[in-house]
């Protein structure tokens, strides 16, 4: 609060909040589907995944997050992605655990609620990927 000389009394306690679904006429949740070729990569190894369409997307976006929360900033964030599908390749600097999602945004830059979670990794003890045109190489 602020009196008639400006004076500022103190901040109230911290309160919080968790919002949960969406609402009506909301966006809904692309289904992310499997990885291709496993779930572990080597560094520099691309790999292309993709998601159910959502009607009324006009994009999406992608994350990856080391952390399964997706804490904001989100560590890996790619945006204005036109259609359902989208690959990525990690460096050595990123070797770990990841968690990957994707979510849709309207026409207006309002998101829908994210899809399910792909978990993957990134290790040079990964199985070697397939060879172009072939099938993965173990």
């Amino acid at each position: 609060a602020i009196n008639s000389n400006l004076d500022q009394s103190a901040f109230s306690a911290t309160r919080s909040f968790t919002v949960t679904g969406s609402g009506a006429g909301a966006l809904s949740s692309p289904v992310l589907g499997a990885l291709p070729f496993g779930t572990a990569y080597h560094p520099m190894d691309s790999f292309p995944f993709s998601w159910s369409a959502v009607a009324g997307a006009s994009s999406y976006v992608v994350e990856a997050s080391a952390d399964p929360r997706f804490p904001a900033p989100v560590d890996v964030r790619f945006t204005t992605i036109p259609d359902p599908n989208y690959g990525l390749t990690f460096n050595s600097t990123l070797i770990g655990s990841w968690n990957l999602r994707v979510y849709a945004v309207d026409a207006a830059g309002v998101a829908g609620t994210p899809s399910n979670v792909r978990t993957f990794t990134i290790s040079y003890a990964a199985p070697v990927g397939p060879a172009e045109g072939g099938e993965k190489r173990v």
